[in-house]
């Protein structure tokens, strides 16, 4: 099952970089590239940055699932900017989907690795499923 997946996702795509949804700031845009333009390092790093930033959003957030109702501000606040990361991370991986954008194979395969990751399930979009959520319910 997992072979399939990996398998669909990994599949170049003919498509240009994604189009910008109605709510898409202008820093979440992915650049467009002119023939021939490779991703940088400089911008691979950025994703890195970004991956890591969001993870620990995350792990604040999850620290945080106990606060009081009025002191929920704060961590409504790292779970805005925790699901923009995600969809900006996810968006950023979609538009890089082609092997003319990497200077190796081996970068491009790099790419898909990570794809696969962040396009996979589990995980948490804290706007849909705020940490309290489950502490509520018990």
């Amino acid at each position: 099952m997992r072979s399939k997946l990996i398998a669909k996702l990994t599949k170049p795509s003919s498509k240009p970089a994604l189009k910008p949804g109605p709510d898409t700031k202008p820093g979440d845009i992915p650049i467009s590239r002119a023939k021939g333009q490779k991703i940088t390092p400089e911008e691979i790093r950025e994703l890195r940055d970004l991956i890591r930033h969001r993870y620990a959003l995350d792990v604040e957030i999850w620290s945080l699932r106990d606060v009081k109702t009025y002191q929920r501000d704060v961590v409504l606040d790292r779970m805005r900017k925790s699901d923009a990361a995600l969809g900006k991370i996810r968006t950023t991986v979609m538009s890089w989907d082609r092997p003319e954008y990497f200077q190796s194979e081996r970068e491009y395969q790099k790419l898909q690795e990570i794809r696969v990751r962040v396009l996979e399930g589990g995980k948490r979009e804290w706007g849909r499923h705020p940490p309290w959520e489950e502490t509520e319910a018990a």
